[in-house]
Order: structure tokens, then C-alpha cells, then sequence
């Protein structure tokens, strides 16, 4: 099934942040792309998951210090 044919059959969704608790909206648009690269349903919302990824990855700068 091609990404616009899944987007017909899915509707938004409401989901709750496990670091924060707040609700984001998993957009159909959103699902599509997830399903179509295998993926699974965010965990956090964007905030949080932008907030991960800088505490995760160090920033190259600080090493040549």
C-alpha cells in the first residue's frame, strides 16, 4: 500500500509524553511515515524527544575544549 493510501485509512491520534505527560497529536501524515519506515508510535512528545537527542549525542564542540 503506497503512503497516500495508508494516510485515507488512518486518523489522528492523541498520545501522551512518557517523560513530560503531556498529549501531542500523532498526526495521520505522521503514522504513514512511521509505518512505511517500520517505525513504532513516539514515546515523547517533540520537545522531549528534541531535549533526548541533545543530551544523548554530545555536542562536538565541548570535546576540542
Amino acid at each position: 500500500m503506497r503512503q497516500l493510501d495508508l494516510r485515507q485509512h488512518l486518523r489522528d491520534k492523541v498520545l501522551h509524553c512518557c517523560d513530560c505527560g503531556e498529549s501531542f497529536v500523532f498526526t495521520a501524515g505522521e503514522q504513514a511515515y512511521f509505518q512505511s519506515k517500520g517505525l513504532s508510535e513516539p514515546k515523547r512528545c517533540k520537545a522531549c524527544r528534541e531535549l533526548r537527542k541533545r543530551t544523548l549525542i554530545p555536542d562536538p564542540e565541548a570535546r576540542h575544549g
